[in-house]
C-alpha cells in the first residue's frame, strides 16, 4: 500500500525529517541574512511540514503496530483453543 510506504515510520526516516528540519531553518537564516529579505519555503518546511509528517507517521506506525499485535494475539488464541480441544 502507498501508505505504508509514505508514513510508516522507522529511525532512519525520523533522523532523516530531524536532519531536513535543522538544515530548513540553517537554510532559513542564510538565505535572509544574505539577501535581507524573509524566505518562507524553507522555514515553512522546517515548521509546518516535516512536523505534520512526523505526527501523521506516528499516528499512523502506532494504528498499523496495534492492528498487526492484535492478529497475533487472535493467531495465539486461536492456537491455544486447538491445543484445548485436543
Amino acid at each position: 500500500m502507498i501508505y505504508t510506504d509514505i508514513f510508516l515510520l522507522t529511525w532512519k526516516r525520523v533522523l532523516i525529517a530531524i536532519g531536513v528540519v535543522v538544515i530548513s531553518v540553517v537554510l532559513h537564516n542564510v538565505i535572509s541574512f544574505l539577501l535581507n529579505i524573509e524566505e518562507v519555503i524553507f522555514f515553512s518546511l522546517g515548521l509546518f511540514f516535516i512536523p505534520l509528517y512526523l505526527t501523521l507517521g506516528v499516528i499512523y506506525t502506532s494504528i498499523e503496530n496495534i492492528k498487526a499485535w492484535r492478529k497475533k494475539k487472535r493467531k495465539n488464541t486461536k492456537r491455544r483453543k486447538i491445543k484445548k480441544k485436543k
